[in-house]
């Protein structure tokens, strides 16, 4: 599960994985990466996909403001960058015992 390939979200996942057994294919589960595109509940999702996740990737980051404009748009331009697992841009509770928000 990573920004920018298809599917990045829980529910493209289980469309793609549904008719394939878990003994055979697997997804590395990336939830800093799936904020960067939006995201499905948390508990719903990893019950939904749960026999195929293999590996989970565990970070967290945050958005900063770029340096400079991109023209033609005059948009600013944004990154990512490493933070503490603490801290909330992927709230980890949530994930690891499903707590509610």
């Amino acid at each position: 599960m990573h920004d920018g390939y298809c599917p990045s979200i829980f529910s493209g996942y289980y469309l793609f994985l549904k008719d394939f057994s878990p003994d055979y294919i697997g997804v590395i589960y990336d939830p800093e990466n799936m904020v960067r595109e939006g995201m499905e509940n948390w508990r719903m999702g990893i019950e939904m996909i749960y026999p195929y996740i293999g590996y989970v990737h565990v970070k967290n980051m945050v958005w900063v403001n770029g340096s400079g404009y991109s023209p033609p748009q005059h948009m600013k331009k944004w990154r990512t960058e490493r933070i503490n697992l603490d801290d909330v841009i992927v709230d980890w509770c949530q994930i690891i015992f499903f707590e509610e928000i």
